[in-house]
């Protein structure tokens, strides 16, 4: 497998039944990928646009190209937190997770 030199990721996620639910995502570089061990990890916000409860359902959003340089390694996490509806709580989904070179 060859290093990445300027990694940068990116996703999309979209949003329906908007309600006060949100979405976050994390990162850490010392996870050591137990289930046992994830809340021991140093999870930090991981800055990106994301899908919002105002935006049109369906709509997909770009997270933008977000450089990833300064991890050698790295966990990503997607939080959810529901609004606490019993019914159409909001729905968040995340397709087109990617890892990549960024030519400059």
């Amino acid at each position: 497998m060859r290093e990445l030199q300027n990694p940068h990721l990116a996703f999309r996620a979209s949003t329906r039944f908007a309600d006060s639910s949100s979405l976050e995502v994390l990162i850490a570089n010392d996870w050591d990928g137990s289930i046992a061990t994830i809340t021991a990890a140093s999870w930090q916000p991981f800055t990106a646009q994301l899908a919002q409860n105002e935006n049109e359902a369906h709509l997909w959003i770009d997270s933008g190209d977000v450089s990833v340089k300064e991890f050698e390694q790295f966990y990503l996490a997607f939080r959810y937190t529901g609004s606490g509806k019993t019914a159409n709580d909001g729905t968040y989904e995340v397709d087109d997770i990617r890892v990549y070179e960024k030519i400059e």
